[in-house]
């Protein structure tokens, strides 16, 4: 089991790292504060290595996302000994809006009672006619039969659809190896299907090579992207980690940040930690000239 102050020195000495892998689409100081809050209540991510949940974090950051859990953007999971990174229906809702043609996505549970019509190839763009079934008595048997996504284009009136079966979805379940008592494949089956139709659907809006490991079904079982390397090894750090970082830094409370990052790094000689130190105070100057303005 890693010591959690381990955990929390390796996570913000590489700051700089994920702040750079974020290019400023997610708060990588509040990521960092939340996977340690994370980690300290789960002791199955606790025996997970601090090398795999530091790349879990990084994979997540790399695509904007929140890992920790508390915005429902995606988790981390531990898988015999690692921590993985899995994204959540908000998650891939928020990469998918992030292509200018995406105008409207919704992902739908169909249970035996519904009236559901799936029509391909209606000009009109006609395509689901999907009308659950409120009426239904506490006890009656109305299960899941399967579970739809649509996406309508801003530019174009045909949407795109992806359909699967309850069988299918069940299979996708049975790849992740992860149903026991306390899985969401347990608790929460409705948001499972959901997301699982919904990552079939991404596969044909273009969101990015980064995405092609997160879609692959069998992502959620076996991490094929993380490298058994320490995190200096593909991002250098100082010079060029914090030139970008405080480059980056668009408010007074982001770059007090950086600084006292800075501060804490002991990697840093003297030379170069007055150096980016120096960078970031002037960069504070000039942000709090424009809060006065």
């Amino acid at each position: 089991m890693p010591r959690l102050d381990g955990l929390e020195q390796a996570l913000k000495k590489n700051l700089a790292r994920f702040g750079i892998a974020a290019k400023g689409r997610v708060d990588v100081f509040a990521v960092v504060d939340g996977v340690i809050d994370l980690v300290c209540r789960s002791p199955k991510l606790q025996m997970c290595s601090v090398d795999s949940i530091i790349q879990a974090v990084h994979k997540a950051v790399s695509l904007g996302l929140d890992p920790s859990g508390t915005t429902d953007e995606g988790y981390l999971t531990p898988r015999n000994g690692r921590a993985m990174f899995v994204p959540g229906y908000r998650g891939l809702l928020k990469v998918a809006y992030e292509n200018p043609r995406v105008g409207l996505i919704e992902a739908h549970v169909v249970r035996k009672l519904d009236h559901f019509e799936l029509r391909y190839g209606d000009a009109d763009g006609h395509v689901v006619d999907h009308r659950p079934r409120l009426d239904v008595a506490e006890g009656d048997e109305n299960p899941a039969v399967g579970a739809y996504a649509i996406c309508w284009w801003r530019d174009c009136r045909q949407p795109l659809v992806e359909w699967m079966t309850t069988e299918e979805i069940e299979v996708n379940a049975e790849r992740s190896g992860n149903k026991d008592g306390d899985s969401p494949w347990i608790t929460d089956w409705g948001e499972m299907a959901r997301k699982t139709v919904l990552k079939r659907l991404l596969k044909y809006i273009p969101l990015g090579p980064q995405w092609g490991a997160i879609l692959r079904d069998r992502d959620e079982t076996v991490d094929e992207e993380v490298v058994e390397s320490s995190p200096e090894e593909d991002h250098p750090r100082g010079a060029v980690d914090y030139d970008r970082l405080i480059e980056e830094a668009a408010t007074l409370e982001a770059i007090d940040r950086v600084i006292n990052t800075i501060k804490d790094d002991q990697t840093l000689d003297s030379e170069e930690k007055a150096r980016v130190y120096n960078l970031a105070a002037r960069k504070k100057k000039s942000l709090r000239g424009v809060a006065v303005s």
